[in-house]
């Protein structure tokens, strides 16, 4: 069974990562396990799955990615399928959320090398033109997933 970071986006199996690699159902998956922010992505996109398997290696085992293409996910977590089409969402502990850009800049902050960019991204000005870049890049992420 192809899974998420397979080369074809049309036969890829949405997966949630936690630490040590284990892939969880979105119905036995509960919010609490341990990762200080939980990444929601779109599954069936395979530059959004890339970009999610790259958080998740990166930032190791304070996140955890999950993919909205799950079933049961919104309902299990408690998300908004229409929002979660169109974006990223960061959720943190606490239940707090992010989206889009600044979802992007949340994840960034949570980096020791990139904290620096995240928070550049927060500041006016370039607050804006972050959004326009992400919006951007989400209008054409289905064709990115050939070169990412």
């Amino acid at each position: 069974m192809p899974r998420a970071d397979t080369e074809d986006p049309e036969t890829t199996v949405p997966t949630c990562q936690l630490a040590g690699g284990k892939v969880p159902d979105a119905r036995n998956d509960l919010p609490d396990h341990g990762a200080n922010l939980t990444v929601f992505y779109d599954g069936t996109c395979g530059f959004c799955t890339r970009q999610a398997s790259l958080i998740g290696r990166h930032l190791g085992e304070t996140v955890r990615t999950v993919s909205t293409a799950l079933p049961d996910a919104h309902h299990a977590w408690g998300l908004d399928p229409v929002r979660t089409s169109g974006e990223i969402i960061v959720r943190d502990s606490t239940g707090r959320e992010w989206g889009g850009a600044d979802a992007i800049a949340r994840l960034l902050r949570e980096s020791p090398r990139l904290a620096i960019l995240g928070r550049a991204m927060t500041l006016p000005g370039i607050r804006q033109v972050a959004h326009l870049g992400y919006r951007g890049v989400a209008r054409i992420r289905h064709r990115l997933a050939r070169w990412s």
